[in-house]
């Protein structure tokens, strides 16, 4: 882009080499081929981890096999299977047999501590395949869906604090806790601070006010919060809708701005000034390191 035609917003970032991941994205089932090379245009956007979903069809996301089907075609996509609890952990050998590098759990029939969830998450782990949990609150359908896909939706299965008891029977398992939900926010503290390896995918900008309550606090081996967290969306990537609706990729260059001003100014008397980087690359980009786009 010509000097020019460049706005404050693109001139800071070029200054300042801003680079960032989405941690936490979706796919659309019927998405555009068209509307998703727009949304990844930006050479800013290094990486983004595409979560796969339940194959229901009242599910507008999409599922693995599409969701595998877009990495292919896309490497900035990183493609995470969508982990079905009423399997065994043979799926998990499956999915990486595909090209999966990493899982998504949600929706559980019952608590992800169950005991009889762990040979899942111990063959993740000896597949080094981190695992993002949607954690806290979730969206309710109809009754008639939990029963078709033998799934909970309510919130008491998928509590952050289970996965300090995840960590503790498979401590080589790579865990993240998907997303911030008010009423389990210290919960969600207590994991990071309690885990020496658990991250966080950060996708509301209803989370900064913890982040300035939370984020100079350490983990039991001293690392800071700020260094446990990552930039993430939650947003649906290929919507094949208007041109005049702001897209993927115009919400994650946002919110990536925001964190930028954030960080750099507005917390310019925390400990955590000026580690932007941290939270918009850094802290992501060591999962998927020859992944990452140039």
């Amino acid at each position: 882009m010509a000097e020019e035609g460049k706005n404050l917003y693109e001139k800071v970032a070029e200054r300042e080499n801003l680079r960032y991941i989405d941690t936490h994205a979706h796919l659309a089932r019927n998405f555009s081929w068209k509307k998703l090379e727009q949304e990844l245009s930006s050479p800013r956007l290094k990486q983004v981890w595409l979560l796969g979903m339940d194959d229901s069809e009242e599910n507008y996301l999409a599922d693995n096999k599409r969701v595998l089907e877009v990495a292919k075609e896309f490497p900035v996509f990183v493609p995470f299977g969508y982990i079905d609890f009423n399997e065994g952990p043979d799926q998990i050998d499956r999915m990486k047999e595909q090209g999966f590098l990493g899982l998504k759990a949600i929706r559980p029939p019952m608590a992800y501590d169950s005991l009889e969830y762990m040979a899942l998450y111990q063959r993740a782990a000896d597949l080094s395949m981190p695992i993002l949990f949607h954690v806290g609150s979730v969206a309710t359908p109809k009754r008639s869906r939990m029963i078709r896909n033998k799934s909970y939706y309510g919130h008491s299965m998928m509590l952050p604090r289970m996965l300090m008891a995840i960590e503790a029977c498979v401590p080589k398992a790579k865990l993240i806790q998907g997303h911030m939900t008010w009423g389990y926010n210290e919960e969600l503290l207590m994991a990071l601070c309690d885990s020496p390896t658990m991250k966080m995918a950060s996708c509301g900008n209803e989370d900064i006010l913890w982040w300035y309550k939370n984020f100079a606090r350490c983990d039991s081996r001293g690392k800071c919060v700020y260094e446990k967290v990552m930039l993430a969306t939650d947003v649906t990537y290929g919507e094949n809708l208007s041109d005049d609706y702001r897209n993927a990729g115009e919400f994650i260059y946002e919110k990536a701005m925001f964190i930028y001003f954030l960080m750099r100014f507005e917390a310019r008397y925390y400990p955590w000034a000026g580690k932007h980087d941290e939270v918009l690359y850094a802290n992501a980009a060591s999962y998927f390191p020859d992944r990452l786009l140039p």
